[in-house]
């Protein structure tokens, strides 16, 4: 038993020693958690697949998209070789959908989504799986909101104007009430006016004024001596 022991420790050393960030490894599910799943990598060597790691797209639960016993390709991200803790990956194993969302929803393009989440702030719409975007409280009406969830619900389908789009970050702003009907003698938000032009300096005379000392008189104009 003694020898048992040794030999899977050893065997356990060495996967760890070949183990480094950036390598793909097949493993299988051992055991699913509220936040998480602990894979398998052989030899007795697990590594955790946190829930944020596991798709581009929002997910409530990891028995939403893996099961106990499922064989799954993995990347390793980090490894600790104090605490032997090894981070996966699953998602980067998939297209990034935020690859090109600058050309998808350019600034001022209506765009359809799905609210996805509500906070006190404001909603999460999803554009698409894995991409999703805030309309802020202010955003959501043009009318005082005093409650995000007054005015839209979870699963609701909505309109939406993109406001900004910065994929390093993975954020997206949007605004519904740039799409509402614009109120009469309300300035709707893209017609700004442009601020006018500054007053122009006078010009200063570069000759001499007229009836001045450099012009003739009206007497030595005509030959008249006074």
């Amino acid at each position: 038993r003694a020898v048992l022991e040794r030999e899977r420790e050893e065997a356990r050393t060495k996967l760890m020693e070949s183990l480094a960030p950036g390598q793909v490894r097949e493993g299988v599910i051992r055991k699913l958690m509220d936040f998480g799943a602990f894979v398998d990598l052989g030899s007795g060597v697990d590594g955790l697949l946190h829930i944020s790691q596991m798709s581009w797209a929002r997910v409530r639960h990891p028995r939403d998209l893996f099961q106990e016993g499922q064989t799954v390709r993995v990347r390793v991200d980090k490894i600790d070789p104090e605490t032997r803790k090894i981070s996966l990956s699953y998602r980067d194993m998939l297209e990034n959908p935020w690859s090109n969302v600058e050309s998808k929803y350019p600034p001022r393009t209506p765009v359809q989504g799905k609210v996805s989440k509500l906070m006190e702030f404001g909603a999460f719409v999803e554009l698409e799986p894995g991409v999703e975007g805030l309309v802020h409280i202010s955003e959501l009406s043009r009318k005082r909101v005093n409650r995000v969830a007054d005015v839209v619900q979870e699963g609701q389908d909505v309109n939406v104007m993109v406001l900004s789009v910065d994929p390093q970050a993975h954020r997206i702003s949007l605004s519904m009430k740039d799409l509402e009907p614009v109120e009469p003698g309300e300035v709707p938000p893209e017609a700004k006016e442009e601020p006018p032009p500054p007053p122009k300096k006078a010009r200063k005379p570069t000759g001499p004024l007229a009836g001045g000392l450099g012009r003739a008189s009206g007497g030595e104009k005509f030959g008249l001596n006074w």
